[in-house]
């Protein structure tokens, strides 16, 4: 062989493993089943997205497998994400579909499973929310600023999730005299105690969320926003004049808590895979999570339930958990203690 041949020889063989690689990650899942596992009950905001997920996927990966949903509920979607990050396959056939609180469990909840949530393969967020909290016209007061001397009922799934822990840390960081009831198993119940009176309303309801999910009653207004539990607000609801808790806040101290606390809003439908599934592969169902989301099909069949779409990138829900979890450790223990209500 001609000397002048042997760089671009060893240059071909070099690359023919990470050829080979590329082209079998390609294929692997030709013929495969895909599994999204949710971690709410049936019928509620996060299952309707994830199964509008679960439908459009297949037509974004290479093979186009079969994509079936399943219901995992529990433990504030902590089953659902324990058996993804420990239990399942880690060859990325097994994707979890979580509450948005799921990634800052171990800042606010004493409910934490075994593994390093940091090193899960995020592969993004299909919405960003700006939360809120509703009553029904018949509470014993609809408006926010009555609601620190007027006893409201407002109801929850378990301690560690968003209607949960949602009107605790108002009663504790600025005062309201929620009385909160748990034990709900998801965000269809809780309606329809609020429709039967049993309860008052509930904290912790995505905007977009609640927009789908009682559409017909805000029409009418028999449900009615009364607070946004952010720092900004959404500008529907900023027009409306619905007031910010952030207002309520009297110190720096409140506003960092609430800070940590509200960051899950940008991750508000959060999507991941097992840490250990290879980079190849989290690669592929990153840029197919994207595309899904982006998809005007998608897009068509979201906007027929009044589904807004959102679509937050791996990268910005990375960047964004880094900043929480690098808080100062006396503001992240003083986030815990207010939301476990210790």
């Amino acid at each position: 062989m001609p000397i002048r041949m042997l760089p671009f020889t060893a240059v071909a063989v070099l690359c023919l493993p990470l050829m080979s690689a590329s082209a079998q990650d390609a294929d692997f899942y030709k013929g495969k089943t895909l599994t999204v596992v949710i971690g709410t009950e049936p019928g509620g905001p996060y299952d309707t997205y994830a199964r509008l997920f679960a439908r459009h996927l297949p037509k974004q990966l290479p093979g186009q497998p079969t994509v079936i949903a399943t219901n995992t509920p529990g433990a504030g979607s902590e089953n659902a994400a324990t058996y993804v990050a420990k239990i399942a396959p880690k060859d990325g056939t097994v994707i979890a579909a979580t509450f948005a609180s799921q990634p800052l469990n171990p800042i606010l909840s004493d409910l934490v499973g075994d593994y390093d949530y940091r090193r899960l393969n995020y592969l993004g967020s299909a919405a960003s929310e700006t939360s809120v909290c509703l009553v029904r016209a018949g509470a014993p007061t609809t408006k926010f600023d009555e609601m620190f001397k007027t006893q409201v009922i407002m109801g929850g799934a378990a301690r560690n999730t968003a209607s949960g822990y949602q009107p605790t840390i108002l009663n504790r960081l600025i005062g309201t005299k929620f009385k909160i009831v748990l034990g709900y198993p998801g965000t269809p119940n809780i309606h329809h105690a609020i429709a039967k009176g049993e309860i008052d309303g509930q904290c912790g309801l995505g905007w977009l969320a609640m927009k789908s999910t009682y559409a017909s009653q805000l029409e009418t207004n028999e449900i009615l926003p009364v607070a946004q539990l952010s720092e900004k607000g959404h500008p529907e609801l900023n027009a409306k004049g619905i007031p910010l808790v952030f207002s309520y806040a009297n110190d720096e101290r409140t506003r960092g808590i609430m800070r940590i606390v509200y960051a899950q809003q940008v991750f508000a439908r959060p999507y991941f895979v097992a840490a250990e599934v290879p980079p190849e592969r989290v690669s592929l169902l990153r840029e197919a999570f994207m595309a899904t989301w982006n998809d005007p099909e998608l897009r068509a069949d979201a906007a027929k339930t009044k589904l807004e779409v959102e679509p937050v990138s791996s990268g910005e829900i990375k960047n964004l958990l880094d900043k929480v979890y690098a808080s100062p450790p006396e503001l992240l223990k003083a986030a815990q203690a207010t939301v476990s209500g210790k």
